[in-house]
């Protein structure tokens, strides 16, 4: 954690405009998530991947080791969504595998399948977005950023006292 701070105060692209870092990443990330398309989603992951390592010089290891945490998250979550189950009888659908337990029968269906292959390429394009703006721009910026366009102050500050105990709670635990 404490890196991915190194990070926002020594990139490569720490010269550049607060503002554009985030209109630049969140304009992808409406996008990406606004057309559930999943091309848009994987032109999405490249672009910013591609930002985050060459233009921002973040190493591809600390990135890769970035991105398996959430991965884990989507993996877990793309078994509950893929796998159906429905009581012997019922399957409306040609499933693509199946088996059967007791009186319940598991399967996998194309819709399915559909469905968890646009959920994850949105996931892994969001997260990208997402660090984009982390590892680019410190939290002071954010903060400046989040001033601008009139956000509450109230949330603001949350935001900043959320981030400032991350760091203590680390302290603390090590």
């Amino acid at each position: 954690m404490i890196r991915i701070d190194d990070y926002a105060y020594t990139n490569a692209l720490k010269h550049i405009h607060p503002a554009e870092k985030v209109g630049f990443a969140l304009s992808f990330l409406f996008f990406t998530i606004i057309t559930k398309n999943l091309m848009i989603a994987a032109l999405t992951f490249v672009v910013m991947s591609f930002t985050i390592v060459i233009a921002a010089k973040i190493p591809v290891s600390h990135y890769i080791k970035l991105l398996l945490l959430p991965a884990i998250f989507l993996f877990t979550s793309i078994i509950a969504i893929i796998v159906t189950i429905t009581p012997l009888n019922e399957v409306h659908v040609e499933p693509l595998w199946s088996t059967n337990i007791l009186s319940w029968q598991l399967y996998i269906s194309l819709a399915s399948v559909k469905k968890v292959s646009h959920l994850g390429a949105t996931v892994l394009a969001s997260v990208s977005c997402l660090y984009f703006l982390i590892l680019t721009t410190s939290l002071n910026q954010l903060m400046w950023v989040l001033r601008k366009i009139k956000l509450p102050v109230l949330f603001i500050e949350l935001v900043g006292l959320t981030y400032r105990f991350i760091f203590v709670l680390i302290n603390k635990m090590q």
